[in-house]
C-alpha cells in the first residue's frame, strides 16, 4: 500500500486514516475510541481538510475479513461524498 504525500490543501479527497482501539488510548479523541467498523468524518482548516477515522478494533483481533470490511465501507463512504482518496494512513497485515 502506497501513501503519497500532500503538499497543498485538497479540494475533492479525502485521506482515511485507520485507527485500532490502542491508538486511540495513546491520543484519545473524545468522539472517537477505534472500536471495529466505527468511523468519524473530520473536517479540519489544515493540510488536508477531510479526514475519515475508521476504527480497526483491538489489534490482536484484526484479520483480513475485518480490512476487507472497513476498506470496502471507506470506499462506500468516499462514494457517497463524490470524493477520492488521496492516501491511506496504515499498512495493515494480519501475518
Amino acid at each position: 500500500m502506497q501513501v503519497k504525500t500532500i503538499d497543498k490543501p485538497l479540494k475533492d479527497e479525502l485521506v482515511v486514516l485507520f485507527k485500532s482501539e490502542e491508538d486511540m488510548q495513546k491520543n484519545p479523541h473524545p468522539d472517537f475510541k477505534g472500536k471495529f467498523e466505527e468511523s468519524l468524518l473530520s473536517y479540519t482548516n489544515d493540510q488536508i481538510p477531510r479526514k475519515l477515522f475508521l476504527g480497526l478494533g483491538e489489534t490482536n483481533k484484526v484479520d483480513k475479513e475485518k480490512i476487507r470490511k472497513l476498506v470496502s465501507k471507506s470506499l462506500d463512504r468516499v462514494q457517497s461524498l463524490k470524493l477520492k482518496i488521496s492516501a491511506l494512513q496504515k499498512t495493515l497485515s494480519t501475518e
